[in-house]
């Protein structure tokens, strides 16, 4: 990543696998990035929230994105809602739960939300 760049990783259903949601932002953390979780209610008819995450090597605040080129479906006011969690998502979360090469951990969430 060029300095200063900001890179956008998909983070699943977070409405359905919160827990994956979280980890993503904690492997990303612990590979060194500043992270920023956002999330889009755009299947709202399924009631799915899908959750992402910006990461960056600074850190980064809501304040600081602007939309500059228009948009059909983008706006301000979806913007700030996107950046503003749910509080069904906003629960305990563990940092220490770090997608590894010597863990399932991501795969385990996805597994776990298809049985339960």
């Amino acid at each position: 990543m060029e300095p200063g760049g900001v890179i956008t990783v998909a983070c699943s259903v977070a409405s359905e696998m919160p827990a994956y949601f979280w980890a993503v932002q904690a492997t990303l953390r612990a590979a060194g990035f500043h992270t920023l979780p956002y999330h889009l209610d755009f299947i709202v008819k399924w009631g799915q929230d899908w959750g992402f995450c910006l990461a960056a090597t600074k850190i980064l605040f809501a304040s600081d994105i602007q939309i500059k080129v228009s948009t059909r479906y983008l706006n301000e006011d979806r913007l700030q809602d996107m950046l503003r969690i749910p509080y069904y998502l906003s629960g305990d979360w563990n940092s220490k739960n770090v997608q590894t090469d010597c863990n399932n951990l991501l795969v385990d969430d996805v597994e776990g939300a298809r049985e339960g």
